[in-house]
């Protein structure tokens, strides 16, 4: 595993992370866990407009890439991906 350098991110950077990557998602066909409803009012008061840091989606060229967890329905995932982009259009990797 290669190094990995954390540094700090604004409240603002925070929320724009979750409101980029949930509208890649669900233009993808999916929807938040029942939970993030709750979850996103630890964002309130955040400003993500005001990051001017570009938040990047997806793999290369914006192709999703999907690694499967151990909880997963794959098939079901898989299912949705093709749906919506084509059975070449992502990227499916094995953990």
């Amino acid at each position: 595993m290669r190094d990995v350098f954390l540094e700090p991110a604004s409240f603002d950077l925070a929320a724009k992370i979750v409101r980029d990557g949930l509208a890649y998602a669900e233009r993808l066909g999916f929807s938040p866990d029942p939970e993030y409803h709750q979850a996103r009012l630890l964002l309130a008061g955040a400003n993500p407009d005001a990051c001017t840091i570009p938040v990047p989606v997806g793999g290369k060229a914006g192709k999703p890439v999907y690694m499967p967890g151990p909880h997963d329905n794959v098939e079901h995932i898989v299912s949705i991906l093709t749906q919506a982009v084509g059975p070449n259009g992502f990227e499916l990797r094995q953990p």
